[in-house]
């Protein structure tokens, strides 16, 4: 899946501008009640402005410092070290940025840098859910052996069942056991009529959710 799918696209952001003073970006923020906002020089992406840390900086500041910190440009207080990927890319490059990063959100940008939108981790969430056909259909794990052609046989299995598989993940566990977890979901009208089938076919069973 491309993550243009999943893109909060620039129309519908509420950005900032590197030359806005503290003071605006901070009533922007919490009129909008964001945690952090992308931040561009003209049209080119160059980090975010986390409410966080204007908080921080107002919290060690009189009265008197604090008006003049509110006039300064944000310019200074922008988090730059923010990874941008481009609209071809796929969903797992986003998703992998997030578990690595210490990110509010994911910049995507074409070639100059140009913001077309955001990814947040909430659009990962939800596509990786209807990658899953997750609520759809009816949940089966089943441990494949890491034999070459026993996907196959599996889902001629289901085919032959006159059963429709929505989503199949392959997910390889922990152990020393040449085992594949394959989590399938299906629409079948005869689910006991599937699990028999599967079983005949020497495939072991380890979960089934309606």
């Amino acid at each position: 899946m491309y993550i243009n799918s999943l893109l909060l696209e620039r129309e519908k952001l509420t950005m900032l501008q590197t030359d806005d003073t503290v003071k605006k970006a901070k009533e922007v923020i919490e009129d909008g009640g964001f945690l952090s906002l992308p931040v561009l020089e003209g049209d080119r992406f160059v980090g975010a402005l986390p409410i966080y840390d204007i908080y921080k900086k107002l919290t060690d500041m009189d009265k008197d410092q604090k008006e003049e910190f509110l006039k300064n440009k944000i310019e200074n207080y922008i988090q730059k070290d923010i990874p941008q990927i481009y609209a071809s890319s796929f969903i797992e490059d986003a998703a992998e940025l997030f578990g690595e990063k210490n990110i509010p959100f994911v910049p995507v940008i074409n070639e100059e840098g140009r913001l077309y939108g955001i990814i947040t981790q909430k659009a990962i969430f939800n596509g990786f859910s209807r990658l899953l056909g997750y609520k759809r259909g009816t949940r089966i794990v089943i441990n494949v052996p890491e034999v070459k052609g026993q996907l196959s046989e599996l889902t001629t299995a289901i085919r032959k069942s006159d059963s429709n598989i929505i989503s199949l993940v392959v997910y390889d566990p922990d152990t020393p056991l040449n085992v594949k977890q394959v989590v399938i979901r299906v629409e079948t009208d005869n689910i006991d009529g599937l699990k028999q089938r599967l079983l005949k076919r020497g495939f072991i069973i380890r979960e089934i959710d309606k």
